[in-house]
């Protein structure tokens, strides 16, 4: 397996050794430097010419994004030397998406630009049945789509979940993930005033500006001293989060998967989601948690359901824990990745 990428990274450049292998987790890395036009559009040349000097060694091609050049002329030359290709949009083909924001240049790269890549795949890799009933919303001619969800590393010992914590061991509800409009994040503050005594923790980084937002919500509805914006986590910091909080709420109006709420699950946290959400259907099927609307009327009737019922909430947190340990580990995820690759890569011989 080897990986070909560039040295971008968001607004910036990687300070990354770049044209020349590097060995990450046995995995052969080589970056590429890229020119970038403008605050979205990039390219590599010498990516590019590395791609057509050596697609034929490979079986399978796998590109991971939609709208980025790497993706769009990796899927073209593998297409050009009849290799296998497998593209993954990560969630990033949704009209609600594509309407809130350049709706017309996405468009144009879908139907236009990245069409014969969409369309002549060997497969789609999608994450849910929500991002592919997504992408079939734009009547595109795919030839075959494979889901396969993301997964999470095992964790050592026995989980330990604390069923209720903050101030005053008021219950604790968790927000984890990008301080984004699309996360919901609004309708959960204005849901928190069905949820007596409760407070609410929003953790995530705000690369959208959208926390002013968030603070004149609480500002209007006085909710200044139930809500805590905590900033970026991660490790064992975000561990203990999961760990603490009662539940984890993700009331997403668009959302391909939702990684953050297998890793909820992974710590015994029971969760509340939106039927936007991805998982939606495994976390009612899993009983490890409950899918409701997200208006916040609705939402915090069941957030405070889930919260006065501590029996239930422990039902919920074992049967997470279990789900995730069953069907969402890597080694199990890879495994199915790589059935499909062998699949894929014996039907075109």
């Amino acid at each position: 397996m080897e990986v070909y990428t560039t040295n971008v990274d968001g607004a910036g450049i990687s300070d990354v050794p770049v044209s020349t292998p590097v060995e990450m987790g046995g995995v052969s890395v080589t970056y590429f430097p890229a020119v970038t036009l403008g605050q979205r559009f990039y390219y590599s040349r010498l990516m590019g010419t590395a791609l057509r000097a050596h697609i034929k060694k490979f079986d399978v091609v796998h590109t991971h994004a939609q709208f980025v050049w790497p993706s769009y002329e990796a899927g073209r030359v593998a297409r050009l030397h009849d290799v296998p290709l497998v593209h993954a949009p990560r969630g990033m083909i949704d009209r609600t998406l594509v309407q809130q924001k350049s709706g017309f240049l996405k468009r144009a790269w879908i139907y236009g630009l990245d069409r014969a890549n969409l369309e002549g795949a060997a497969a789609l890799h999608v994450t849910s049945e929500i991002e592919k009933a997504e992408i079939e919303a734009f009547g595109l001619a795919i030839h075959r789509y494979v889901i396969i969800p993301n997964g999470v590393d095992d964790i050592e010992g026995p989980v330990q979940h604390a069923a209720q914590g903050g101030s005053g061991n008021a219950p604790v509800i968790l927000f984890l993930g990008r301080i984004s409009w699309k996360k919901g994040i609004d309708r959960l503050i204005e849901a928190l005033t069905y949820v007596p005594a409760a407070e609410l923790v929003i953790a995530g980084n705000d690369e959208e500006g959208y926390r002013g937002v968030l603070d004149g919500i609480v500002a209007r509805l006085g909710l200044a001293d139930r809500v805590r914006f905590v900033g970026e986590v991660s490790g064992s910091e975000k561990r203990a989060l999961f760990a603490s909080a009662s539940v984890f709420a993700l009331p997403s109006q668009s959302e391909n998967f939702g990684v953050a709420v297998i890793e909820a699950m992974q710590a015994g946290c029971p969760v509340v989601v939106t039927p936007e959400v991805g998982l939606a259907d495994m976390v009612a099927r899993t009983h490890s948690g409950i899918v409701c609307a997200g208006g916040p009327e609705v939402l915090g009737a069941g957030i405070a359901g889930v919260l006065t019922d501590r029996e239930e909430l422990a039902r919920m947190s074992a049967n997470a824990v279990a789900a995730v340990r069953r069907d969402y580990l890597w080694p199990r995820i890879a495994d199915q990745m790589l059935r499909t690759y062998a699949e894929l890569s014996a039907g075109a011989q």
